[in-house]
């Protein structure tokens, strides 16, 4: 709901060409983040139930501030170039906020990893909530006072992390005080071990940066700031899907991890993450289609400047769809400790992205950018799903997953070069009862095992 705020006030107080400049601050922010971060946070996730967890927090704090420093020399060093690249002048200050916003967000990350592992929604929740709500709120503070330009975005981001970061230390500190000092197991993971399981981890992360930033560098590249607005504008729209997506990934990690655990490789474990891949596969389906069929009423909050953002958004809601969709099926790398994996599939979709990219954008703008980014996703969810399948085999009903897929791409397609009229909502319609009849038994025996459930309980 906050972001459904943000949104339209932003794009009718801030221009395209400042948008797109905003959009290059937060991709030097979260490359520098992504830098730090080095994976060890998601070392620090799977070690979590195993090891101490306070030692082990201890160890994944000093090793990132580690990395932290060594990315802090290299941005001193290279501040010039970096801030010319960014927002085409030389800004002292822009260099400081990002090194400073850096720290913050990192920190604010571990926070809510805790709570995330803890599977403590209602604090995640308000950590979550007051980052969109303090950024909203500082943003329109600055509009008033600063002017309508992209340094009011970047303050307001950069603001928004101080303010998270004290409010993290203060819920952290229960948590902190009576858990984690009651924690006597002993600390098993070495720096060693989890620099070696983050490391991959880290360069598929870099890796994956690159396959969301290309995009944004080419329309810089080859187009202008204010395409470059009216893609990120498009973008923050499919966004909203992916607090889906976030909010399912947030419980769905701990709760993989803790099943896999408890059974293993019995039929019943792989009888519930197929079931689950059913529930997520046609949920996304349907409203990722329904997007699609309703962009034109959407991109409508956006505001005059922003209506080339609708054939944008077909291929662009494909990212959060695919990435939900293979979070359920990426367990047997996850599971096995298979993690080069990641690096090797990041590597390959990145690849496949800058050709796109490169092929795309010069003739179609942020057309090209948005049907890059979708074809690298959905060949992202091909290549993690049968991987994946080497090591733990569940049944996921690909043929039938594959071919309702088909028909979502040739409608993203159709959406994408035609303007809305009716045959476009006789397609989408179409394409919404094929996907509603081909899981109609997986929905219904689902609900009534819940119902059933219910009754006993």
């Amino acid at each position: 709901m906050l972001g459904i705020i943000e949104v339209p006030f932003l794009t009718r107080f801030v221009q395209p060409d400042e948008l797109g400049k905003a959009s290059m601050y937060s991709m030097g922010l979260n490359i520098l983040m992504i830098i730090t971060l080095y994976g060890i946070d998601q070392a620090c996730m799977r070690f979590y139930y195993e090891d101490n967890v306070r030692k082990l927090l201890k160890n994944c704090l000093k090793l990132t501030f580690i990395v932290y420093t060594i990315g802090i020399f290299f941005l001193f060093v290279f501040r010039v170039p970096i801030s010319v690249y960014l927002f085409n002048v030389y800004s002292p200050s822009l260099i400081f906020v990002i090194g400073i916003g850096t720290i913050l967000f990192v920190l604010q990350r571990y926070g809510l990893l805790i709570f995330q592992m803890e599977q403590n929604g209602f604090l995640y929740s308000i950590l979550t909530v007051a980052f969109r709500f303090f950024q909203l709120i500082f943003a329109i503070v600055f509009v008033f006072v600063i002017g309508n330009n992209y340094t009011i975005l970047v303050y307001s981001r950069a603001l928004t992390l101080l303010v998270v970061f004290i409010l993290t230390l203060i819920l952290l500190r229960g948590t902190w005080t009576t858990k984690f000092k009651l924690d006597k197991r002993p600390n098993t993971k070495s720096f060693k071990e989890i620099f070696f399981y983050s490391s991959p981890i880290a360069l598929s992360g870099i890796v994956g940066l690159g396959l969301q930033s290309f995009d944004k560098m080419a329309i810089k590249q080859w187009s202008s700031y204010h395409e470059l607005g009216i893609y990120v504008s498009a973008f923050t729209i499919v966004s909203m899907l992916q607090i889906i997506q976030a909010s399912f990934t947030t419980y769905w990690a701990p709760l993989a991890l803790e099943q896999f655990v408890k059974n293993g490789t019995e039929d019943s474990n792989k009888v519930f993450f197929e079931k689950a891949n059913s529930m997520v596969t046609v949920s996304m389906l349907l409203i990722g289609v329904s997007i699609i069929m309703g962009k034109n009423l959407i991109v409508l909050i956006l505001g005059e400047k922003y209506r080339l953002a609708t054939s944008l958004m077909p291929f662009l809601v494909l990212m959060p769809m695919m990435n939900t969709i293979s979070e359920t099926t990426v367990l047997g790398i996850n599971f096995y400790y298979k993690v080069r994996w990641h690096l090797y599939i990041a590597i390959i979709i990145g690849l496949i992205n800058l050709l796109c990219n490169f092929l795309f954008v010069p003739s179609l703008g942020g057309r090209g950018a948005a049907i890059s980014i979708g074809i690298s996703y959905l060949v992202f969810y091909v290549l993690r799903t049968h991987i994946s399948l080497k090591f733990y085999k569940v049944n996921y009903h690909l043929f039938k997953f594959y071919s309702i897929l088909f028909l979502v791409i040739l409608y993203a397609l159709y959406s994408t070069f035609y303007p809305w009229d009716f045959y476009n909502s006789v397609a989408g319609i179409a394409v919404l009862l094929v996907i509603a009849l081909s899981y109609y038994n997986n929905v219904k025996t689902e609900i009534l095992s819940l119902f059933l459930n219910k009754n006993a309980v």
